[in-house]
C-alpha cells in the first residue's frame, strides 16, 4: 500500500503537456496548479510548425506529437 506521502510525491512528479487553447484550458490549469504538478502548455503555433503535414492534422496527430514532447521535456 502506497502511503499518503508517497502518493502525493509521485503526483508532484507528474508533467502534463498539452495545447494551449486560450480560456478552455483555465479551469483544467486551476485544478493542476492547485495540486502542484507540473504542466507544459504547448503553443499552437509551435505545434503547427513541428507537425508535417498539410492535410488531415488531426487530433490523433496532434497527440503524438504532444507525447513526443513530454518525452523531450522529461529527458532534458
Amino acid at each position: 500500500m502506497i502511503l499518503d506521502y508517497e502518493k502525493a510525491q509521485l503526483c508532484k512528479s507528474l508533467l502534463f503537456v498539452f495545447e494551449y487553447t486560450g480560456i478552455y484550458n483555465n479551469h483544467i490549469l486551476e485544478i493542476l496548479f492547485e495540486l502542484q504538478h507540473r504542466v507544459a502548455l504547448i503553443h499552437p503555433g509551435t505545434l503547427k510548425a513541428v507537425v508535417k503535414v498539410d492535410r488531415n492534422k488531426t487530433d490523433e496527430i496532434d497527440a503524438k506529437e504532444l507525447l513526443n514532447m513530454h518525452i523531450d521535456l522529461e529527458t532534458n
